[in-house]
């Protein structure tokens, strides 16, 4: 009896022993359910960040001016590039437009906007808007400079900004044209009052001047329909010059042809924002010109999705950057060919160069990954 009695108490106890391992396998197996269906959710997750599109809008200028058209289309390259919508409004030159044509694309509900910021005047009200709206903005080439860095990098929805300083661009010009061979200079550029115009011609006089050469006279031309009539006027009422910068390669083609009018082939002519309209004449030396910088446009893209991932690239005081050293190289006959190719015929870097700069690809990307990239280019990035 006893004997039945401790057989059936060993096989109560073997049953619940086997229940409870039934029991901890069935969760264990549970949590690992869990686990897997987290991992999925997670990649599934990412996949979605990835798979992403925004609609982002540029604010430009103006239409016609192969320059200012050629920096756009480099950002909708690489906005439809990665997938997302892209348009874009033109101000047709007016603030006022501007101003308008930015309050109806933050109204009509895209998530990012590219302020082509020309007119400084503006700047708060746009820095405004955005911040009403909820609207991430970048600034491409126009780059905010005194008073309006602060206003911007106040401003929540400031994603970044990315161009050259202008007056370093002039600066740099400057100490070429002396460096060869020039002396004394003629200066053909846009209205006063534009930020951009007003750096270029100052820094070049400056560049020049602390080289050992001497502006002669500088002509500023509000309406580019009197450029020809002023370059001509220029020339004639100041004969004795070896050099003439124009601060965009419109303005050195009219000093080109109104020296060709004049018959002068003794004078070297440099400009800015090397374009389609002039790169024969760098290639047959007649013209020596700056260019390049329209990766800036590019990078501010790669600022404006990141933000909108929700990853802003932030310097080291925590704030959106300003990267202004996004500078011209210098473009001679001997590289002509190389601009001509890989920069004004085609994109220099494929959207797939990118992704070292956006986060949804590099989660290791940084204020020092952009710094870096912009370091590194110039013409060897030619392929």
């Amino acid at each position: 009896m006893k004997k039945k009695n401790l057989a059936l108490i060993l096989a109560i106890l073997m049953l619940l022993s086997c229940l409870t391992a039934c029991a901890k396998d069935s969760t264990a197996q549970a949590d690992s359910t869990d686990v897997s269906n987290a991992e999925s959710s997670d990649a599934a997750a990412s996949e979605t960040q990835q798979a992403k599109d925004y609609s982002l809008a540029y604010a430009e200028l103006g239409e016609g001016v192969w320059a200012i058209d050629y920096y756009m289309l480099e950002a909708q390259y690489l906005v439809e590039g990665l997938d997302n919508k892209f348009t874009h409004t033109s101000s047709d030159f007016s603030v006022d437009k501007m101003h308008s044509d930015i309050e109806s694309l933050l109204v009509s509900g895209i998530d990012g906007l590219f302020y082509y910021g020309c007119f400084p005047t503006i700047t708060q009200k746009v820095a405004d808007a955005c911040d009403k709206n909820g609207t991430p903005f970048v600034m491409p080439d126009q780059l905010p400079l005194n008073e309006y860095a602060e206003i911007v990098q106040s401003s929540s929805s400031f994603a970044g900004a990315v161009g050259s300083n202008p007056y370093e661009v002039g600066y740099q010009m400057g100490q070429y044209a002396y460096q060869n061979g020039g002396r004394n200079a003629l200066i053909l550029a846009g209205g006063e009052g534009d930020s951009c115009h007003d750096g270029r011609t100052n820094g070049f006089k400056a560049g020049f001047e602390e080289a050992g050469g001497t502006v002669v006279a500088i002509s500023r031309v509000a309406n580019m329909s009197d450029a020809a009539t002023s370059a001509s006027d220029l020339l004639t009422a100041n004969p004795d010059v070896d050099t003439w910068y124009g601060a965009t390669a419109d303005h050195g083609q009219f000093a080109l042809t109104a020296l060709q009018n004049a018959g002068r082939d003794d004078v070297m002519v440099y400009c800015t924002d090397c374009d389609n309209s002039i790169i024969s004449a760098v290639k047959d030396g007649k013209v020596v010109a700056d260019g390049g910088a329209v990766i800036c446009t590019t990078l501010s893209a790669c600022l404006l999705i990141n933000a909108l991932d929700g990853h802003p690239i932030l310097d080291a005081d925590g704030k959106a950057p300003i990267f202004d050293s996004c500078l011209n190289f210098i473009i001679t006959s001997e590289d002509a060919d190389t601009f001509d190719a890989n920069w004004i015929q085609n994109h220099i870097f494929s959207v797939d160069d990118y992704k070292e700069l956006l986060y949804r690809y590099n989660s290791d990307v940084s204020y020092e990954t952009f710094q870096s990239f912009i370091d590194n280019y110039g013409l060897s990035s030619a392929k």
